[in-house]
């Protein structure tokens, strides 16, 4: 009910702590280890933080500008939606969670790690682009009056 604001707070909060610690780490020269620990498991959490900072938005958005609905009604119909999309992240933060807690910190080579990374965001984006409802065409058609 913050109009999105608290939305934007808590994905650039998000923003700012990942960048600060690639800085320091890439300061320290730690950056290597830093990446192979996130890579593996970030590709899809930080997909799903997106995808839930949208549902936020939407919802935000809702309340701003309702469109032809009353505001009510526009807010209970983003909020139905964003619901659906946040739902739709938990099997996702379960896969990343159980690929963050065994084999992000594990001791495989970093290659492996970035491959696990990149092949497991090559899934998700071939998952959710290839899955995405078709568009029907409406089709009209005026009797004419005789």
């Amino acid at each position: 009910m913050t109009l999105g604001l608290l939305t934007l707070w808590t994905m650039a909060a998000n923003g700012i702590n990942l960048g600060t610690v690639a800085g320091m780490a890439a300061h320290y020269g730690l950056s290597r280890q830093l990446w192979s620990f996130v890579v593996p498991h970030g590709v899809i959490e930080l997909s799903v933080i997106f995808m839930a900072g949208g549902a936020g938005l939407m919802i935000g958005d809702a309340i701003l500008r309702p469109g032809q609905l009353r505001r009510r009604d526009a807010l209970i119909t983003a909020a139905r939606r964003g619901v659906h999309i946040v739902f739709g992240c938990v099997p996702l933060l379960v896969i990343a969670g159980t690929i963050e807690g065994f084999f992000s910190p594990s001791n495989a080579p970093d290659a492996a790690k970035f491959a696990v990374g990149t092949i497991s965001g090559l899934l998700l984006y071939a998952y959710l682009l290839g899955s995405r409802p078709t568009m029907r065409r409406a089709v009209f058609t005026f009797a004419l009056e005789e």
